[in-house]
């Protein structure tokens, strides 16, 4: 916890270096926070000793032969993309910490291109990042976090009607499924938050809550890593609430502040139906809890 207020009070006294030259800030918050990620304990995070355990038990192997492992982990418990990373980085050296290095790398490579191309303010960039989810939660899940990560950018090319390069969002179904929850982001252009925009978000959101329990039944008899959450989904009825009712204060505030700003382009627009879709989730998972880790794609809209 000291060292997470230390890089978050970094952040802040450096604010009048921000002023004065907008580079020399980024590096002195930047590389503090990737030393924090990168050479952190193995035992941050509950899920970093089944990444360990992963790293030594398959980074001797190859991928997965089944090329739909690439894209939906069938009769895997892990996706090719991250499998082939786990391997390459083994190669180099059998060390876990090498691949916390790696990933970290990854990771904030990906948080850059997306404040520099959308030119967002360096300050609220780094401090959404640190506080809101993402750091606390790529320090554990490390696999949605870089899928979320290369969501980012992909995310830069929706916002400019790049298709081709948009689907670089495929290499993050390659490193987790849920992924795939990010397409429909690019085709978010075409709807306005007018009346008729918000009742239709809001008949979909309502058929998908609905059948979600269906839906993802069907999804985890196909799926072995569907199935291996299926149980604690199932089971975690309540668990996290206040951080999700908190999480969801957060969202409204944001989308409120949103709605009060004299500017107007694509991209305040993009963020808040993402927000929209983030506070779907969050009403789903005041009964399915492991459910709020999804929010994480719709809440690059935060930024």
């Amino acid at each position: 916890m000291l060292v997470y207020l230390t890089i978050f009070a970094l952040e802040l006294v450096t604010i009048p270096i921000y002023l004065y030259r907008k580079s020399v800030y980024l590096i002195i918050n930047i590389i503090p926070l990737w030393v924090v990620m990168a050479y952190r304990s193995f035992n941050v995070g509950i899920d970093t000793p089944t990444y360990q355990a992963l790293f030594y038990q398959h980074g001797m192997f190859g991928v997965d032969s089944s090329f739909i492992n690439w894209l939906f982990p069938y009769h895997s418990r892990f996706e090719n993309g991250f499998l082939l990373l786990n391997h390459l980085v083994y190669t180099i050296s059998p060390n876990f910490q090498l691949m916390l290095i790696a990933t970290s790398t990854i990771m904030l490579a990906c948080l850059l291109f997306l404040i520099i191309q959308l030119k967002i303010n360096y300050v609220i960039g780094i401090f959404i990042y640190e506080t809101i989810s993402f750091m606390p939660s790529y320090m554990n899940l490390m696999r949605q976090g870089l899928a979320v990560s290369f969501c980012m950018i992909a995310f830069v090319y929706a916002v400019r009607s790049r298709p081709i390069k948009f689907l670089f969002t495929y290499l993050a179904a390659t490193m987790h499924v849920t992924a795939w929850l990010f397409l429909p982001v690019y085709f978010l252009k075409k709807v306005k938050l007018n009346k008729q925009g918000i009742i239709g978000i809001s008949v979909i959101a309502i058929v998908f809550l609905a059948s979600f329990e269906f839906i993802y039944s069907k999804l985890a008899s196909i799926s072995d890593e569907a199935q291996s959450f299926s149980e604690s989904i199932a089971n975690n009825n309540g668990n996290g609430l206040m951080n999700i009712a908190i999480s969801a204060i957060i969202i409204l505030l944001l989308l409120n502040i949103s709605r009060k700003l004299t500017i107007s382009n694509q991209i305040i627009s993009y963020s808040q139906t993402m927000l929209l879709l983030t506070l779907v989730v969050y009403v789903l998972t005041i009964k399915f809890s492991q459910i709020s880790r999804l929010a994480m794609y719709f809440m690059i809209g935060v930024f």
